[in-house]
């Protein structure tokens, strides 16, 4: 018996380094010989998606370009009553933005021919579809809700005869009327924000569609501006809501209000100090008037005797509790 085993598999013979670079050589000589086919296949496959991209596009170029020629001719029409608002000619600015509303449509229904294209049963160019979609969309949301403020701008015109006047050198009746308008288009404002929503809404789908950056210029701004429009509408709406209490119309309104000294524990949180009644029509104060507080105790110190309560005197021994 040998005293270790015996391996009877001959090892194969190491190449030296020499053979090993002649094998690299062989396959990138094969790679340089195949290279040339390669690029030919690629450039064919090139051509190919060329081909088909405008066999899918071509029937399609006039519908193309009305979409384009439509929105390019409402945003035009959106930069001129922009202009017309700024100047408060919200007659004529409600003209333009009406014309903008119908570009915006028509580019819709040009798009719209589209829908049928073999091209979109591809997912990327869907919702390449869909982000063009919404932005026509969104310019006709935009449209209708400024011409839902122009029309509220005119009618607050029509009561001011002089639009360089400042609301303080208005007299009461026409800051009364100007009131009115306000209040009367509660409804009209929450149209417009609900068209503000729907526009936000747009925003957050167009987000997940991985947009083109040719949508860029108009879905950037947007995405920063309509946030802000979205919070300032809620607090216009929550103030004009209060607006007839606030500025006392249609009615007359009065109020007392109290300064209360925080050093002094009370119940309302601190020592009743001072107190004042105002009386407010149509958003002028017509009489405001305070007093000490002391004066009002010293006319019932002798009529008025108010226990304190029982916790109250006991532990904090105040017997000025009110």
């Amino acid at each position: 018996m040998y005293p270790h085993k015996q391996n009877f598999i001959i090892p194969p013979k190491r190449k030296r380094l020499h053979e090993h670079l002649n094998s690299f050589g062989d396959f990138f000589a094969v790679a340089m010989r195949l290279l040339p086919y390669f690029f030919l296949l690629l450039c064919c496959f090139l051509v190919l998606l060329i081909i088909v991209a405008t066999a899918g596009i071509l029937p399609h170029v006039a519908s193309l370009k009305n979409v384009y020629a439509s929105a390019q001719l409402g945003q035009q029409h959106m930069l001129t009553a922009e202009a017309q608002v700024k100047d408060y000619k919200f007659a004529e600015a409600e003209t333009e933005l009406q014309l903008a509303k119908e570009s915006f449509n028509n580019a819709q229904k040009s798009l719209a021919v589209l829908d049928n294209s073999f091209l979109l049963k591809s997912k990327y160019f869907r919702n390449q579809y869909d982000v063009a979609n919404d932005v026509l969309f969104i310019g006709e949301k935009l449209a209708n809700s400024v011409n839902g403020l122009c029309i509220i701008g005119s009618r607050a015109m029509e009561a001011v005869a002089d639009k360089e006047l400042s609301f303080e050198k208005i007299d009461s009746q026409i800051k009364g009327e100007l009131l009115a308008v306000l209040i009367s288009s509660m409804n009209d404002l929450k149209d417009v924000r609900r068209d503000v929503g729907a526009i936000s809404e747009k925003l957050r789908e167009i987000n997940t569609k991985q947009p083109l950056f040719i949508f860029d210029k108009v879905v950037d701004p947007l995405q920063t501006k309509i946030p802000q429009i979205e919070k300032a509408f809620d607090a216009s709406l929550s103030f004009i809501q209060a607006l007839p209490w606030l500025t006392g119309y249609p009615e007359e309104k009065t109020y007392l209000f109290i300064l209360e000294n925080n050093r002094e524990m009370r119940p309302a949180g601190g020592f009743i100090g001072t107190y004042g009644i105002f009386q407010v029509a149509n958003a002028e104060i017509k009489n405001f008037y305070t007093d000490n507080s002391y004066n009002l105790d010293v006319k019932v110190k002798d009529t008025q005797k108010i226990p304190a309560p029982k916790p109250m005197e006991k532990y904090m021994a105040q017997p000025n509790w009110f």
